[in-house]
């Protein structure tokens, strides 16, 4: 019994770890014909609708596993809409599932940035 208990527990322990990590989870969404779609107009991508009216500074974090590398996490800030933030991401995972690699995106709107040009700045704190 005690065996089978320690077995349990080192295979969710094993799962956690493994699920860790610090950027989005990468995957294969979209097939080699398929791509994301995009209404700029009407502020949807994939038929879900995102703010397209307010821009704000957003941190977008892009993922890509490559074979023989692993998994390649990049952040970046850009002052843009939701829905713009939104399909740059979407257009990152199909472009790089097109080319067999799993990717994902995750993003979030950044704090401490008001306007352009700090926003841009944020990127330029990440550098030094």
């Amino acid at each position: 019994m005690k065996k089978v208990l320690y077995a349990a527990v080192m295979a969710l322990t094993m799962g956690f770890l493994a699920s860790c990590n610090n950027g989005p989870s990468t995957g294969m969404k979209y097939g080699e014909d398929e791509n994301p779609q995009i209404n700029y107009q009407d502020g949807t991508v994939n038929g879900k609708t995102y703010d397209n009216e307010t821009a704000k500074c957003w941190e977008l974090t892009l993922s890509a596993t490559y074979p023989y590398v692993g998994t390649v996490t990049e952040t970046s800030h850009d002052w843009c809409t939701e829905c713009v933030i939104v399909a740059t991401g979407e257009e990152f995972v199909a472009e790089s599932n097109h080319g067999g690699i799993s990717a994902g995106y995750s993003y979030k709107e950044a704090a401490g940035a008001s306007d352009y040009e700090s926003c841009h700045a944020l990127d330029e704190d990440d550098e030094d």
